[in-house]
């Protein structure tokens, strides 16, 4: 399965390949796109003990000089010393423009080597091979890239696209239950914002959960209709102004637990299946979701056996401070993404905070599973 993102004002491209027994085809994409280059490969150290063979096999057939950068998976990786520690790689081994960064592994690893790949030189060609599966659906597409600092998510960052992406399922088998879960986290998100995606998902949840039987066949079309959707978002507004905001439900508050815990309590995806019941609560409290749709997106989460109740002893208020530095704000304001129904998701400023901290704290007092 190929999907082509091709934002229209941008000069970059990205070539999506769903594929099986991916490293014959890496070393054909590089012995036909980059031949005698230079290339960095910012790698998982997991990933790496894991699949240490089949990586190096492609780069030891090719023509390119490797470099290897072993980092260790996480949130805490996606750092100014961790982004200093590859530029120093990059310069002690002289690459230049017409070289190459690959990056094989999560999301963070790939959100580190996306801005580390925009900002060397000013830009020099990367591929993302997404070794989970929140990056598979998400991360690894649509070019945005970035790092941590301050405690606060990705607010150093640009919008630059990988050249290819290439999406290998074997890579789930080893993922830990954890891991895996966090990626349902976002393909619950692409339900909600696409009716049909929605209908996809919760028919075949019995099947997609299941980690010991993987159904190769359904999660590859699943995730490529994830892939299509988020195209359908980042085509016409590849900088985040208008309608790919969309895209950020769950995203207000997700990220704010994740700061609002050093990034240690929760996963990506599971901050922002609590941000989508928040979202989805806000809704229904402001009159634009009706109960009966509140309820089926309820439903459906909890086909996936997510934990999404707010912690009873969540400080509101660094919550709310925590929001209020996020790059989702626009004119001082906190935006949240709500639903109208599924798949008819808009962006509102229009909560006070001391709504939002009503809110919150209503949540935090229901119990919902």
């Amino acid at each position: 399965m190929k999907l082509v993102i091709e934002p229209v004002r941008s000069k970059r491209r990205s070539v999506i390949e769903i594929t099986s027994d991916i490293y014959p085809k890496l070393a054909q994409i590089l012995e036909d796109n980059y031949h005698s280059r230079k290339v960095l490969l910012i790698i998982d150290q997991t990933v790496f003990a894991i699949y240490d063979k089949e990586i190096s096999q492609p780069f030891a057939e090719s023509s390119l000089q490797q470099t290897f950068f072993k980092i260790p998976g996480g949130e805490a990786t996606k750092s100014v010393d961790y982004l200093l520690k590859g530029y120093k790689k990059l310069i002690e081994n002289n690459f230049s423009r017409d070289d190459l960064i690959i990056a094989i592994g999560g999301g963070t690893v790939g959100d580190l080597a996306g801005y580390l790949a925009s900002t060397y030189q000013r830009g020099i060609s990367y591929i993302q091979v997404p070794t989970t599966l929140l990056a598979q659906i998400d991360s690894s597409v649509g070019g945005k890239t970035a790092i941590n600092y301050q405690n606060k998510k990705n607010v150093i960052g640009s919008i630059y696209h990988p050249d290819q992406v290439l999406i290998d399922l074997k890579f789930l088998e080893t993922l830990t239950n954890r891991d895996f879960n966090s990626g349902l986290g976002e393909l619950i998100k692409y339900a909600l914002l696409d009716n049909n995606f929605y209908h996809l998902l919760n028919k075949s949840c019995a099947e997609i959960i299941k980690r010991n039987d993987f159904n190769q066949q359904l999660l590859s079309e699943v995730i490529y209709q994830a892939l299509r959707i988020k195209n359908n978002y980042v085509r016409f507004d590849q900088d985040d102004f208008g309608k790919r905001r969309m895209l950020n439900l769950g995203h207000t508050l997700g990220h704010a637990l994740e700061s609002y815990t050093d990034f240690k309590d929760y996963r990506h995806g599971e901050g922002v299946i609590i941000g989508i019941v928040f979202a989805a609560y806000i809704s229904l409290k402001e009159n634009r979701l009706s109960s009966t749709k509140f309820d089926e997106i309820l439903s459906l989460i909890k086909k996936f056996n997510f934990d999404f109740n707010l912690p009873k002893k969540l400080d509101v208020s660094k919550i709310i401070e925590l929001m209020k530095s996020d790059k989702k704000v626009r004119s001082g304001k906190i935006n949240f993404i709500l639903l109208k129904d599924i798949g008819e998701p808009f962006v509102t400023d229009q909560l006070t905070e001391e709504k939002i901290s009503d809110y919150l704290e209503d949540l935090k007092c229901l119990k919902l599973v």
